[in-house]
C-alpha cells in the first residue's frame, strides 16, 4: 500500500522559516570589537540546508514517513481521516513547540484536499505534476 492510498482528508501542509532559538548563542561574531548574533541561520552556509533537514528529521522523528512528510521547511501532513486530521498537526505543533521551532501562520494551510508540496499536486487522488508545469513544456 502506498503512502497516499486511501488518504480522505486532504495532507495537511505546514510550511515556514523556523528559527531555532536556543542556538543563536552559536552563531555569534565579533566585528570591530562589537558582538552580534544571527537571528536564524546565515544565509550563504554551505551546509545550512544539510543541518536544517537533518533537524527537522531529529524534531520529527517517529513520526516521519507515518504521518509526516519533509524536506528542508516543508512539512506535509497526511491524514485518514478528520480525527487525523486534527490529531497528526496537533503532534507536529507539539514537537515544534517542544524543540523551539516556529511556523509562520500564514504559510500553514489546513483543512484542504489538496495542497502544492515541492512542486507537485498532493491529494488521495495522488501526486501530480502542476498544471502550471505542464503548460510551460507545452509552450
Amino acid at each position: 500500500m502506498g503512502i497516499y492510498d486511501s488518504l480522505i482528508w486532504m495532507p495537511t501542509l505546514l510550511t515556514g522559516k523556523c528559527g531555532w532559538t536556543r542556538s543563536q548563542n552559536k552563531r555569534l561574531h565579533s566585528a570591530q570589537g562589537e558582538d552580534s548574533e544571527f537571528l536564524r541561520m546565515r544565509f550563504g552556509l554551505c551546509i545550512a540546508p544539510a543541518i536544517f533537514s537533518r533537524v527537522i528529521n531529529l524534531v520529527l522523528s517517529g513520526l516521519n514517513w507515518e504521518s509526516v512528510l519533509a524536506f528542508l521547511d516543508d512539512v506535509c501532513v497526511l491524514n485518514r481521516s478528520y480525527e487525523d486530521h486534527i490529531d497528526n498537526p496537533r503532534k507536529v505543533f507539539e514537537r515544534f513547540r517542544t524543540y523551539g521551532l516556529r511556523l509562520k501562520p500564514r504559510k500553514c494551510f489546513l483543512f484542504r484536499r489538496e495542497v502544492e508540496f515541492l512542486e507537485r499536486l498532493v491529494s488521495s487522488n495522488g501526486i501530480q505534476i502542476l498544471p502550471e508545469s505542464i503548460a510551460v513544456v507545452q509552450k
